[in-house]
């Protein structure tokens, strides 16, 4: 019987991240035969949203050759492989991941503190001074196959964070618990063990997900880490790819801010996204910043949301790849978009160097098009052609043209365009008579500026 896991809210979709990135490891890096399993994340990551755990993998996950289920070995291995279990000692002497200790059984009676001591991810979850022997019998248990306990129909208890039915081990009731021991700062009621009117917890939480919550600390151990989250593991999964990537790079001096983080994410997955997730579904798109103990929520305003999955925009933005104007893109900033292509436009009309002033001013375009909903009249690629063509009769006047754009003189301009096409004999085109026709400022600025900046590239151009 195939074990499937569906999206739920943020802290169990965060969890199953956890547990996936376990498994990414014990599949391609580990080599400790312990811990070493066969399986491709693709063909798990269905496009449903969810994560299938089928037969062949359930076996090797919950097999017990070594003493301990071989997903308590995952979880603890990979635990140790980065640094969350080391000694202070330790620490010091170690500036690399590393291979843990062969002996699982040692690993697991040495670190186990590292996780369960006071101040650990999951204090008191198990008492550490319980015997080696206890301590084994509950991680079997709380690591066992849950294929055997999960159903839909029956079972006493439902799932706080799934919904699934299902039935405790005899004794073992406690560790199912939506409790401090398991979720510290997340449970309702802190640090106090029970503060429910009648001492008794109506809150449960299954064996699956008991398994995945204690994946969470690989996602959440320190501060400035975060959680991208989305109604689809395969979304979310390639969306916390990027953006570990992508915060990788960000300089040690700097922060990582969540909406650059978020954006840079749906940049690069959009293709992906696209086919996974519907238009709605997009817009549920959220990170959580976890700092001092405390998880923050953000997401990205819907029509900027739609802005980052226009293919256009995107485009655009990974042309210019400049932090600042993508920040703009990112605070709906059209008016400072334009104010960065003019700024752009002046410097290639005056020096020559090419800026990228066509790609910001059409960026502005199109962003003001999304955001505004407005209809645009004229194309800026084509405005963009005209220019190109008319180069040759601005040489001398395109930066005062440029100037009378920037102040908005709507009359000296036209008159200075119709002069010039007059006195070379062209027919005035009908694309800069739309331009003029449009009643606001900034459109009028941004399809002039598109056109100037045609003229500051040879006939021809590049190519889009």
């Amino acid at each position: 019987m195939e074990l499937k896991i569906y999206p739920s809210n943020w802290l169990h979709n965060a969890n199953v991240y956890g547990f996936l990135r376990a498994l990414e490891w014990a599949s391609t890096e580990a080599e400790n035969q312990a811990v070493k399993i066969k399986v491709d994340l693709r063909s798990i990551l269905k496009d449903d949203g969810t994560v299938v755990i089928d037969d062949d993998l359930a076996e090797q996950l919950y097999e017990t050759s070594t003493g301990f289920p071989r997903l308590a070995n995952i979880w603890m291995g990979y635990s140790y492989y980065l640094g969350l279990l080391y000694k202070k000692d330790e620490r010091k002497k170690i500036a690399e991941n590393v291979e843990f200790e062969g002996d699982m059984k040692k690993l697991h009676k040495e670190r186990k503190n590292m996780l369960f001591a006071k101040g650990r991810a999951y204090q008191n979850f198990i008492n550490v001074a319980f015997s080696f022997e206890k301590y084994k019998d509950y991680i079997t248990s709380i690591f066992g196959d849950p294929r055997k306990q999960v159903s839909f129909e029956d079972g006493e208890k439902e799932c706080l964070l799934c919904g699934r039915r299902f039935t405790p081990d005899e004794g073992m009731e406690e560790f199912h618990e939506f409790s401090a021991r398991l979720f510290g700062e997340l449970s309702s009621f802190g640090s106090f063990p029970n503060a429910f009117w009648n001492f008794d917890t109506d809150r449960y939480v299954c064996n699956v997900c008991v398994q995945m919550a204690l994946f969470r600390h690989i996602v959440f151990n320190k501060n400035g880490d975060f959680f991208i989250n989305a109604p689809s593991f395969k979304a979310i999964w390639y969306l916390n790819e990027v953006a570990r990537s992508y915060k990788e790079g960000v300089s040690k001096s700097k922060s990582a801010i969540s909406s650059a983080v978020l954006g840079t994410a749906i940049l690069t997955t959009s293709p992906k996204l696209l086919r996974i997730l519907g238009s709605w579904a997009r817009q549920n798109l959220e990170i959580v910043h976890y700092y001092k103990g405390t998880y923050l929520i953000d997401s990205l305003p819907p029509k900027i949301m739609d802005a980052l999955f226009d293919s256009k925009i995107s485009y655009l933005i990974q042309k210019i790849s400049d932090d600042y104007v993508f920040s703009m893109v990112l605070n709906g900033d059209t008016e400072g978009l334009a104010k960065e292509g003019y700024e752009r436009l002046r410097d290639e009309v005056v020096d020559g160097r090419r800026k990228d002033s066509s790609a910001v001013i059409e960026l502005a375009i199109r962003l003001k098009e999304i955001l505004k909903g407005v209809k645009v009249l004229v194309s800026s690629k084509s405005l963009k052609e005209l220019g190109r063509r008319a180069g040759d009769m601005f040489k001398n006047t395109k930066y005062r043209l440029l100037e009378l754009t920037r102040l908005g003189r709507r009359s000296e301009v036209y008159h200075l365009l119709l002069r010039t096409y007059m006195a070379h004999g062209r027919e005035f085109p009908g694309e800069l008579n739309k331009v003029f026709s449009t009643h606001d400022e900034e459109d009028f600025k941004l399809y002039m500026m598109a056109y100037i900046s045609g003229m500051t590239e040879s006939a021809g151009g590049e190519e889009e």
